[in-house]
Order: structure tokens, then C-alpha cells, then sequence
């Protein structure tokens, strides 16, 4: 269904709703412990799912683009400056950034798959997305 050059993309997202799903099941598993009522209970699991997954982008992105200059710089220079652009993405992944990243995925693969918002996110899901991906 994906040619080479979109399994790229596809990975990416893969690892991206990993992130948002366990910070998703972090958040139950915390609002369970905290005995939290009902709206906080689907408010803070929501939350947490957002914050992993904008933050996955924007620092994967910024990765991306340091990457280019790694040997524009010296070596030392580039490893200390690396975990700094990668944390300062994951904070530009939080106001939107990261979540527009994902929503223009999600949009690509319902485009491509003729399918809906749904399946496109079973799509990106780690275990379960190459499977659903075979069966369409």
C-alpha cells in the first residue's frame, strides 16, 4: 500500500501515537491511583496523550533538521547543543506544531487509503497498524 519513501512518514507516526498512547495509559493508570473524579479522570489522560505526541514531533523534527549541520559544527559542539534543540522542539511540539505534523499525516494516509479518520489512526498505531495496512 505505501511505497518506500511514505514508510519513512509512516514509522515516524508509528513512534509518535506510541508515545501519545502510553502517555494515554499513563494518565489512567494516574487518575485510577489518584481516585480523581470523572472529568479529570478523561481530562488528564487527554492531556498527556497530547503533550507526548506534539512533543514527539516537534523533537523529532528539530532532530531532523540538527542533523544537517552535524559536520558544519565540531563534534563536541554538536552533542552539546543536540539534547537542547531536541527539548526546545518537543516545547515548540506542544503550542500545535506537533499535532498539526500528525493531523497532516493522519489526512495524507485517509487520502491515500480512501478511508476515514479512524482506520488512518489504526493505521499509525505501533503492532497493530502494519496489520490493518496489509488488510486494506
Amino acid at each position: 500500500m505505501f511505497k518506500q519513501r511514505d514508510m519513512y512518514l509512516v514509522r515516524a507516526g508509528r513512534r509518535a501515537s506510541a508515545a501519545g498512547f502510553s502517555a494515554l495509559l499513563i494518565g489512567v493508570g494516574l487518575s485510577q491511583i489518584m481516585e480523581l473524579n470523572i472529568i479529570l479522570s478523561i481530562f488528564i489522560p487527554l492531556v498527556l496523550g497530547y503533550v507526548f505526541l506534539s512533543s514527539y514531533w516537534g523533537g523529532y523534527k528539530t532532530h531532523l533538521w540538527f542533523n544537517k549541520y552535524r559536520y558544519r559544527m565540531p563534534t563536541r559542539l554538536w552533542w552539546g547543543l543536540r539534547y537542547p534543540v531536541i527539548f526546545c522542539g518537543g516545547v515548540l511540539g506542544i503550542f500545535l506544531w506537533g499535532f498539526m505534523e500528525h493531523f497532516f499525516l493522519l489526512m495524507a494516509i485517509m487520502t491515500k487509503a480512501d478511508r476515514g479518520l479512524f482506520l488512518s489512526q489504526l493505521i499509525l498505531m505501533p503492532y497493530v497498524g502494519s496489520w490493518v495496512a496489509a488488510k486494506i
